[in-house]
């Protein structure tokens, strides 16, 4: 009992030493900035008045971001370091710039002529906000185009619909097409295979407007778009029928074989088109 009394004592003797030692870690681990991420966006605007790249990239790339440290400099004020290691494909796929460079082309070509982009021409609000203060104009229906002044009408990369080519030429309007030749050719496979009486299966996201203009390419009541494993299990079709399968150029490769894979098993006729564009696939390997 003596025994147990005496340990019990030393115990208590040493709390007071063991709460000053953690209370001295707790604090120069803080000195240290190590729970300075809290700080983490008066860091980043700090940062980015020094260089603005750098921050775009933490935001834009922050998954090739390797390492972030803090270090104290001669004033003893703390400056974020980081390493950025950009993907050797980061920046605008090939269908993007071109729809971009075509916007800008024509709005030096045609001075004083109104021009108007079919949807943003990039998501990307820093280029649109620009095009914008040059007069450029974004509209999302044909029926915006009516009582504004005649003008050229950019089809974006994404591409639209048949019917809206012919809509805008009704109206008066020039058109301008930007669509990426990848979609084109999308475009063009839908519309052969569909006349030829295929039933058009599209892999993607039912909402992108790539998908919704390749829709507008093929019969309606012959197209579906399937973009999840559960859609593609649901899909039912008269045995005898025909299928044609082409995917919207940005989506994932492996997804797309793993739905194409489902469709398969319903032993349908099928014909597998990959239009996944090369840049996609470049972007998901890497």
């Amino acid at each position: 009992m003596f025994e147990l009394f005496e340990n019990l004592t030393n115990w208590l003797w040493g709390l007071p030493l063991l709460i000053t030692i953690l209370a001295t870690g707790v604090y120069l681990t803080v000195r240290s900035g190590f729970f300075q991420f809290r700080h983490f966006g008066y860091i980043v605007k700090n940062m980015s008045r020094r260089d603005d790249d750098t921050a775009l990239c933490m935001f834009q790339i922050s998954k090739y971001v390797k390492r972030i440290t803090y270090q104290k400099n001669k004033n003893n004020r703390r400056n974020l370091k980081m390493e950025v290691i950009r993907a050797k494909s980061a920046g605008f796929c090939f269908g993007v710039k071109r729809a971009v460079d075509t916007v800008y082309e024509q709005v030096e070509k045609q001075m004083g002529k109104q021009i108007y982009t079919y949807g943003p021409i990039i998501h990307n609000e820093e280029v649109v906000a620009d095009l914008e203060k040059k007069g450029v104009q974004v509209i999302h229906s044909t029926d915006e185009l009516k009582g504004r002044p005649k003008g050229t009408v950019i089809i974006r990369s994404h591409g639209v619909e048949r019917k809206i080519y012919d809509e805008i030429k009704a109206l008066g309007f020039e058109i301008v097409d930007a669509t990426c030749p990848f979609v084109l050719k999308i475009h063009r496979l839908v519309e052969q295979y569909s006349r030829e009486g295929y039933h058009i299966i599209i892999i993607g996201n039912e909402t992108h407007p790539e998908v919704e203009g390749i829709k507008g390419w093929s019969d309606p009541a012959e197209t579906t778009v399937i973009g999840t494993c559960e859609e593609a299990e649901k899909f039912t079709l008269s045995s005898e029928k025909k299928v044609c399968i082409v995917s919207q150029t940005t989506f994932n490769y492996n997804k797309f074989q793993e739905l194409v894979e489902i469709i398969k098993e319903k032993g349908y006729d099928i014909i597998v088109l990959n239009t996944i564009c090369n840049a996609t696939e470049e972007r998901q390997t890497e």
